[in-house]
């Protein structure tokens, strides 16, 4: 099972959109553990939570030290596994984040699963991205438009060149700004590709389908297609 780490480094990437598409196109060879607990992508992968539907679920208790969580796994409407947050009293370390995923990797139950793909939201883990993407097989930053560089990423990449080949961008666009420069000069890193965040990606989280869905066929289904596989192509299994 490999490690795919998913950071958001700008707001509006509808990267809950491109998770739920990537779990449309991989259905039970891919899990991905939400931090956050995304409402958004709940609803995109068909989750609720009620009570009439915990029965169908699977939990499983982690135990960190002296302290006990309960880790919920959803069956979703494309079959494959999404694993909720831990019930965090506190936006969890990375060192606790990395305890779970060596423990959901040893999970018998779970071991058919080829990826594992780990969504670290806007603003929550900027000052950690170094020690996210050593500790993934690979790692993938999204961003709008031009990727806003902070400063501790770029000094990595420019202090640690070797780490270039675990780290992809995806850049999402709007019509308006479609014409940019897509890449980042002051790291000299090519972009994964480019997806789309129009009006189409917005009706359709509002209606609560993943994009591909209702375009598989077209450019917007297939520029997703086309990331995911070079993602794959970066950590084949």
């Amino acid at each position: 099972m490999k490690t795919l780490s998913m950071i958001e480094l700008t707001r509006g990437t509808g990267i809950s959109q491109y998770l739920s598409s990537f779990a449309m196109i991989e259905r039970e060879n891919l899990i991905i553990l939400d931090t956050n607990k995304h409402s958004i992508l709940e609803s995109l992968l068909g989750i609720t939570p009620t009570l009439e539907e915990t029965n169908k679920y699977a939990k499983f208790k982690y135990f960190n030290n002296k302290n006990c969580y309960e880790l919920e796994i959803f069956f979703c409407r494309f079959h494959n596994l999404y694993i909720r947050s831990l019930q965090f009293p506190e936006k969890p370390g990375i060192q606790l984040i990395e305890n779970v995923i060596a423990y959901i990797k040893s999970l018998n139950s779970l071991k058919n699963c080829n990826y594992l793909i780990v969504y670290f939201p806007f603003g929550n883990y900027l000052n950690e991205i170094k020690q996210i993407i050593s500790g993934s097989d690979y790692s993938v930053v999204f961003s709008e438009g031009k990727p806003l560089i902070e400063t501790e990423l770029k000094s990595y990449l420019e202090t640690a060149p070797e780490s270039r080949k675990r780290l992809g961008f995806v850049y999402t666009k709007t019509e308006e700004n479609c014409e940019n420069i897509i890449e980042s000069e002051s790291i000299h890193h090519k972009p994964l590709g480019i997806l789309p965040y129009n009006l189409l990606i917005q009706n359709a989280t509002i209606n609560h389908k993943v994009v591909l869905e209702i375009d598989e066929g077209n450019c917007h289904g297939n520029a997703i297609k086309e990331v995911w596989n070079k993602i794959k192509g970066k950590v084949a299994v």
